[in-house]
């Protein structure tokens, strides 16, 4: 059982379906029209980003991360849904043709992330622009889950859009923040140089608090415009809870807290939502 979930977690077919879960939220709370090729393409995209992500880290056998190892272990999974959703992923693309134009900016930053761990002098030279790093995949993160649904949705993005758009991007980079101060000792070895690497433990937990409070405060904005209250209170619920779990639960040594809780929270207000419609 424990080598199935593992399998589950480690090879991102769980923060796969976060991200469609997450867009799924989306397109209920503002009643867009996906079709269910969009979401499929959203599973498979970011399928094949994290299996490229992680087929081209560097790992070794005496990884002491259970993620790292188990990746180290299973490059060969890594590479096979690389390749499997990376052709789905283009398949869809034709499907979905009438946005090529934004689905393909999608790919490129969705790439752009990634691309440093290719041996190319070309994409290494990207490591020097990796300050925005932690801002840059919340960024991808925001746009997949939250913007994509309304261009595929050829729906207008309104205040009250724009408005939720900065309440899940902060939320976002409050979890990115976590990952990369996981990461800051590695990434300062291997020179690289992120807002978190910047900062000792009191500056990250500042930075983590103030992204928190911008979340909230864009909460209170959508309640003052009329945002749904059942919407406003699913996600708000998070917000709480990550700082109660950072404060309390929160083991910086173990994977299983960041890749199944801390990327679980991204979904969290969808999950409620499916069980309250269900």
């Amino acid at each position: 059982m424990k080598k199935l979930f593992d399998f589950f977690l480690f090879s991102s077919l769980f923060i796969s379906s976060c991200s469609v879960i997450a867009t799924f939220f989306t397109a209920h709370a503002f009643s867009l029209d996906l079709p269910l090729t969009a979401y499929i393409f959203i599973f498979t995209g970011t399928l094949s980003s994290y299996s490229f992500h992680w087929y081209f880290t560097k790992t070794t056998s005496k990884e002491s991360s259970d993620g790292t190892r188990w990746s180290h272990t299973h490059k060969h999974i890594h590479f096979l849904f690389l390749v499997l959703a990376g052709t789905a992923s283009v398949f869809l693309l034709f499907l979905l043709s009438k946005h090529w134009q934004w689905l393909v900016i999608t790919a490129l930053i969705t790439f752009l992330y990634s691309a440093p761990k290719l041996p190319v002098a070309l994409f290494q030279y990207l490591k020097k622009f990796a300050l925005a790093k932690t801002a840059f995949l919340a960024l991808v993160w925001t746009h997949v889950t939250c913007i994509l649904p309304f261009i595929l949705a050829e729906a207008n993005i309104d205040t009250t859009a724009i408005v939720y758009v900065i309440c899940r991007f902060f939320f976002i980079y409050a979890i990115c923040i976590l990952f990369d101060e996981r990461d800051a000792e590695k990434d300062k070895i291997e020179g690289i140089k992120s807002m978190v690497t910047h900062f000792n433990d009191k500056g990250i937990k500042i930075l983590f608090s103030a992204s928190l409070l911008f979340s909230f405060i864009a909460l209170i904005i959508l309640m003052m415009v009329g945002f749904g209250n059942t919407y406003l209170i699913l996600l708000f619920i998070p917000l709480p809870l990550l700082i109660f779990y950072y404060k309390n639960w929160f083991n910086r040594n173990s994977d299983y807290h960041y890749y199944l809780v801390l990327d679980g929270f991204i979904m969290i207000p969808g999950i409620l939502l499916l069980m309250l419609r269900f």
